[in-house]
């Protein structure tokens, strides 16, 4: 059965079995010849296309991290450094400085390389990490969200993740808790203005909290909580074109159990909120069109909804397929704002509109039916977009703004 897979421009495509077989084709998936032997289990494949050669990465169940430079022929083990044994559930590539790389396996925590894999260093200070925001003009100032029930669960790096610093300590440890935080969200136009979300796990149940920042994340208040169930307030986003204007979704719990879906919107920085559309499942993702004035919102059951008025009143654009041959949906999206380029993920199936989501572009060639996407992320840094998947590792995929495919990369979370 196929496993990772990563595309090299134009028409390459590897993947590799778990336990298995490093296939290779020259012709976008027509035909394949047989590589190598993998080193190991296979638990995600990352390439680096800033070598000459291409560099290809491969992380290993309980073997750490491998490195090929002629086209999967041989490996070289990539673990100075690393605390084996390791499963890697994340290898990120920095789009800026492609010989930074990153790995997370919960704990022991998360470990970088700055020289394209062959030496690591473990990321000082920090837990269990759930979440990471890039700074939008400066990605060697990096936050990063954990979990931790008597520590910071907020961290800031200015130095690409050399060190690390606590800057939000939740107040619940006190009284007995803990707190996991989610989801980040970075204001476009003002990097000082900061969100963060997730659950308080307190001795007498759960709730969910949105927090905010306006310096730079060196101090939080609390702007928004409810009770809640399971993540808390799993999804932030802020609308670019006016970025006082927040929303966050939640299983909300405040009406009693079984608890409700719900998406809340905030037009004054976070002071108030406003439900705006509730589900009968989870929310995993919003994103907001400033072109087209439109946001859009995807649950867990591929229900994809649209709201053209901010979000007063909305219709279902996209939902499962019903039968064979309908068309595929998902719960993962992600959107460029400087162009109207929408993206979508689902079992097996990724794909993009330039219409506001009336009609879709297939982009899952050679992505496996079984591949269940786990995150999905956007990196608008530079003239070139990059899509990051998560699903059995992490997959890229990136085109010119806006123009043909190039690649897509990929890390495990």
């Amino acid at each position: 059965m196929a496993g990772p897979f990563a595309l090299e421009p134009p028409n390459t495509v590897w993947v590799t079995q778990p336990w298995g077989k490093i296939r290779r084709s020259a012709d976008g998936g027509d035909n394949w010849t047989v590589v190598s032997d993998s080193p190991g289990g296979t638990q995600c494949l990352s390439i680096d296309l800033a070598t000459v050669p291409h560099t290809l990465y491969v992380g290993l169940y309980e073997q750490g991290i491998y490195t090929s430079t002629n086209n999967g022929a041989s490996w070289l083990e990539a673990n100075n450094g690393l605390e084996l044994l390791l499963i890697p559930i994340t290898i990120a590539v920095d789009p800026k400085q492609p010989s930074y790389l990153y790995t997370a396996a919960r704990y022991p925590g998360g470990f970088r390389s700055t020289d394209g894999g062959v030496s690591w260093k473990q990321l000082k200070d920090v837990p269990y990490l759930c979440t990471f925001a890039v700074h939008p003009r400066t990605t060697n100032i990096v936050y990063a969200g954990g979990d931790c029930d008597r520590c910071a669960t907020i961290y800031l790096s200015t130095d690409h993740g050399e060190s690390w610093i606590g800057v939000y300590t939740p107040p619940v440890i006190a009284e007995g808790g803990s707190q996991a935080i989610y989801a980040l969200a970075i204001d476009p136009i003002i990097p000082t203005n900061i969100y963060a979300s997730g659950v308080n796990n307190m001795p007498d149940g759960q709730e969910g909290v949105v927090l905010h920042s306006t310096d730079g994340g060196f101090s939080w208040r609390t702007v928004f909580k409810l009770p809640s169930q399971w993540r808390g307030f799993n999804v932030l986003a802020i609308n670019p074109a006016s970025p006082s204007t927040v929303y966050a979704a939640v299983r909300d719990c405040s009406g009693g159990y079984p608890c409700t879906p719900t998406l809340y919107r905030s037009h004054d920085s976070g002071a108030n909120w406003t439900a705006v559309l509730t589900s009968n499942r989870t929310f995993c993702s919003v994103v907001t069109d400033q072109w087209r004035n439109a946001v859009y919102a995807a649950d867990e059951n591929y229900k994809v909804f649209k709201s053209t008025d901010g979000g007063d009143s909305w219709v279902v654009i996209r939902q499962p397929p019903f039968q064979p041959g309908d068309p595929p949906s998902g719960s993962l999206l992600v959107i460029d704002p400087r162009v109207p380029y929408l993206y979508l993920a689902g079992m097996g199936w990724v794909g993009h509109s330039q219409d506001g989501g009336n009609t879709w572009e297939n982009l899952n060639t050679g992505l496996a039916w079984g591949l269940n996407p786990t995150a999905l992320a956007l990196d608008t840094s530079t003239i070139t977009q990059t899509l990051y998947l998560g699903a059995n590792g992490i997959w890229t995929y990136s085109q010119a703004w806006p123009g043909s495919v190039i690649n897509l990369p990929f890390v495990r979370k």
